[in-house]
């Protein structure tokens, strides 16, 4: 993945018999194991996908050898061979590959550094050319060595690259055992980020006629379409940035990336009029806008005599930073010359595909963070700005969900709760008592899904 020319993970099809291939670190996640950490038992029942392929170092940790025992995974083993040809093999039952040839055993099992884990021998185990990825926990002092690869991840990052492939070649399986649709997993995938729809969304609907006005229903019904799309959008650009970077993968990754930034924009729109409908704003239609605008503030002034808190959080600078970055490559869709997706090649020859940002954007993206590698960015240099669109997609998803979570936590649902008849106040207390259970029980799924 690391050479030009060489196809990544993310440009296999279903007919291959292993999506990914998995080197997991064993010593470096022993006890994030020992305790059964959500994430890692995540990857030891994703062992048994047979779509993935999953292997652990050796170890010698007896808590760590026991857990995985108990989750079925099989011992894989270093052997040593001493013969004309001696050499070191990485083997289990089904599996076997010469990792090194003629070198001292102590000096194979020693750790890189005093702050890692990792052993040389793992180095040479992740350098076959069978894995994809080599799972390190995130606080292992490989990451600060120069034997750190790109491929070298910890398990979060690698449990969302999981996700990422899997939903776009259409495997939804909450465990090896049980599957859903498409809708219904993007549905969950929905009410999972934003949290704080679902809550809101039960008011309205228990409220509707009675205090809710169709105006506000017929808003929270785009909100919600529009906040489901963006959750696709997203996997759709980090999945074909993901691929090997060429014409139809750049058209792929740009194709959704604009929409993306539409739906996001369209979704400001949707709650600056949910608020204009719930707080009875006198407004004009120009006015109702999310992004403050330099002068008729009314839509604020308005706002902050009804909400204050809400008012402060959406008028604070870095609420406004977030939302106003997205403006200037929408203008640049709609209206300028349209952004562009290229090909870049790092130094190290590993490709992929990165868009370039309108320098507007670029401005008011520092006033957010003081590091806009953040945000995917590769190349600078005067006014051009070249950013990676999976790092991106990724920090805008983290963008949208802080604002509309925020946003309507701080609408005064209490005060909306109270006004209704206490049959309808019974339904509302009673979805929210369902929901906060967990979402899994609350969709009829049972379990929390392994990767979603």
């Amino acid at each position: 993945m690391n050479s030009i020319n060489k196809k990544t993970p993310f440009d296999r099809s279903r007919s291959e018999e292993s999506l990914l291939k998995i080197l997991i670190h064993t010593d470096s996640i022993a006890n994030d194991l020992s305790n059964k950490d959500r994430i890692i038992v995540s990857l030891l029942q994703m062992y048994h996908f047979p779509f993935l392929e999953i292997h652990f170092t050796p170890t010698n940790n007896k808590h760590a050898l026991m857990v995985m025992s108990e989750y079925g995974i099989e011992p894989i083993q270093y052997c040593f061979h001493e013969d004309t040809r001696s050499h070191v093999s990485l083997r289990n039952a089904n599996y076997e590959s010469i990792i090194s040839f003629h070198n001292r055993k102590d000096n194979l099992m020693r750790e890189i550094n005093e702050k890692s884990k990792v052993k040389v021998i793992d180095l040479f185990a992740r350098n076959d050319e069978f894995y994809d990825y080599f799972i390190v926990a995130k606080e292992d002092g490989i990451y600060q060595t120069k034997s750190k690869r790109a491929t070298d991840i910890p398990p979060e990052e690698v449990i969302e690259l999981i996700r990422i492939l899997l939903v776009n070649l259409g495997y939804f399986y909450v465990n090896p055992r049980f599957k859903i649709n498409e809708g219904y997993y993007y549905l969950y995938r929905f009410k999972k980020l934003f949290s704080e729809f679902q809550p809101a969304w039960s008011i309205v609907v228990s409220g509707h006629g009675c205090g809710i006005s169709d105006e506000i229903m017929n808003q929270f019904d785009s909100l919600s379409q529009r906040l489901e799309f963006i959750c696709r959008a997203t996997d759709k650009v980090s999945y074909f940035a993901l691929k090997y970077a060429n014409n139809d993968t750049q058209d792929n990754t740009l194709y959704h990336l604009g929409y993306l930034i539409m739906l996001i924009t369209g979704a400001f729109d949707d709650l600056a009029w949910i608020l204009t409908y719930i707080y009875d704003l006198r407004l004009s239609k120009m006015e109702v806008v999310l992004k403050e605008p330099l002068k008729k503030k009314r839509f604020y002034e308005q706002l902050m005599e009804k909400n204050k808190k809400l008012h402060d959080f959406l008028t604070s600078d870095y609420t406004q930073n977030v939302i106003k970055m997205y403006y200037p490559i929408r203008d640049a869709l709609q209206h300028r010359q349209f952004v562009k997706g290229m090909k870049f090649s790092s130094s190290n020859g590993y490709e992929n595909n990165v868009f370039a940002l309108p320098k507007h954007t670029v401005n008011i993206m520092e006033n957010i963070t003081e590091d806009s590698k953040e945000y995917g960015l590769v190349f600078s240099h005067q006014d051009s700005f070249l950013f990676d669109s999976h790092v991106f997609a990724s920090k805008t998803m983290e963008n949208i969900t802080y604002i509309v979570n925020n946003t309507l936590v701080l609408i005064d649902w209490e005060r909306i709760i109270a006004s209704l008849p206490a049959e309808k106040i019974g339904q509302v207390r009673d979805s929210q008592k369902k929901f906060e259970e967990g979402l899994s029980n609350y969709l009829g799924i049972g379990e929390k899904p392994l990767y979603f």
